[in-house]
């Protein structure tokens, strides 16, 4: 057990009468609650990440998902002590042979860490999984319509510029991120051959150098860059 991680899960700093800070750990157990309660899925994976200041911090459940297919979906949570977020539930997907961790997706919740943030969370977080669960779907459907689609050079240099311009990655990272498509560090992506989903792959490997909260950011802006290219 990593002692330093479980207590910045746990710690909940001073708040002020506008700031109500919730611990990591807490929203992190309610999302878990949620998850089991609404969707009646199996987590099969659980994976979290806290600044070295224990200020912010991202978690990710793993949902059960086709056998066959190399990704499952996702539900993921973000908090933050320092006013830089506020807690946010996402929803994306996860592929299995890589180390990038979670492609998150779509958010479905933001809630202040305003007064009677304790009393209300729990309730709106529930009701935000029941009311989006579709979304879990759509984003199956996404990533198997990025496995069957094959691209052209025409298309891959597209999207490299396209990701630049919505701001998924400096004009410097079009090189690494091709590199990684052309030969990807992963020997399963080496049989999809050039599809789409092996250029998200790409596009997220390269994202491991950013923070946590930067890469939700990023993969938001990246995903309808991708969905107009195989459109």
């Amino acid at each position: 057990m990593d002692l330093l991680l479980e207590a910045q899960m746990a710690h909940v700093p001073s708040g002020t009468s506008t700031h109500k800070p919730v611990s990591h750990r807490f929203v992190a157990d309610m999302v878990k609650r949620a998850i089991q309660v609404e969707t009646g899925l199996d987590i099969v994976k659980t994976m979290r990440e806290v600044s070295s200041d224990g200020q912010r911090a991202v978690g990710t459940f793993v949902l059960e998902g086709k056998a066959e297919a190399p990704f499952s979906t996702t539900i993921g949570w973000v908090n933050a002590h320092d006013k830089s977020s506020s807690v946010k539930l996402l929803f994306g997907s996860h592929v299995f042979v890589c180390s990038n961790g979670c492609t998150v997706g779509e958010k479905i919740l933001a809630r202040k860490h305003t007064s009677k943030i304790y009393e209300n969370i729990g309730s709106l977080t529930r009701e935000a999984i029941r009311m989006n669960i579709g979304i879990l779907e759509e984003e199956t459907l996404r990533l198997e319509r990025y496995r069957s689609i094959s691209l052209n050079n025409e298309q891959v240099s597209h999207a490299l510029v396209s990701a630049v311009q919505v701001g998924v990655m400096p004009a410097k990272e079009i090189l690494p991120v091709l590199a990684e498509y052309n030969k990807s560090s992963y020997e399963a992506h080496h049989h999809n051959g050039g599809d789409a989903f092996r250029l998200l792959n790409a596009f997220t490997e390269r994202q491991k150098i950013y923070t946590p909260q930067a890469r939700i950011q990023r993969t938001q802006l990246l995903m309808p860059v991708l969905d107009r290219v195989v459109s």
